[in-house]
């Protein structure tokens, strides 16, 4: 995955702008509405920016233990910058970026280690320590689970093709399937 277009990482600030600091916005409507105002955008352009989107949000205690700061309207940039360093992204290096310092961040980067499991999950502190209380030395592996991304499921339409011609139909297009 690579930010190498200008208007894709302005995209993506005015959504996280839009997500995190105004009332009532949420993050599927925010996107859903860039996407549609972006309609000369390729499928590639889309998928960049959806996915980063989506992780900054995801991640964004983590990402805000980088920046050694919490997420304000003036430096969503650098929460930008932290994502795609530490997501190892390539990126071009737009004058947006300008003056964000990021030697702090490969720092910590660097480190490999954060101070705390809240951190390292990006979870409230309460939540991590009520998951440890409910379930044990097993939380941290339940907390890798929800990390992960879920798997992609078809289900074929048997009024219009079987699972074998799915399978065979998505192998032509070098999709990788298999029934569960």
């Amino acid at each position: 995955m690579e930010l190498i277009h200008r208007n894709l990482a302005i995209g993506i600030h005015d959504a996280l702008q839009e997500t995190f600091f105004e009332k009532n916005k949420y993050a599927d409507k925010v996107i859903e509405r860039l996407l549609k105002a972006n309609k000369k955008w390729g499928s590639q352009d889309r998928a960049v920016v959806s996915e980063i989107f989506y992780n900054i949000i995801r991640w964004k205690k983590r990402l805000e233990y980088y920046m050694g700061e919490g997420v304000k309207p003036n430096n969503i940039y650098k929460l930008i910058i932290a994502y795609l360093l530490w997501s190892k992204t390539n990126y071009k290096k737009f004058e947006e970026f300008d003056g964000i310092k990021i030697a702090d961040i490969l720092t910590k980067l660097k480190k490999g280690t954060v101070p705390t499991k809240a951190i390292e999950h990006s979870i409230p502190e309460w939540l991590a320590e009520t998951l440890e209380k409910e379930l044990g030395e097993k939380w941290e592996k339940e907390m890798y689970a929800l990390n992960e991304q879920a798997p992609t499921v078809l289900r074929a339409n048997s009024l219009r093709t079987t699972t074998k011609e799915l399978i065979s139909d998505l192998s032509d297009e070098n999709i990788v399937s298999y029934p569960i």
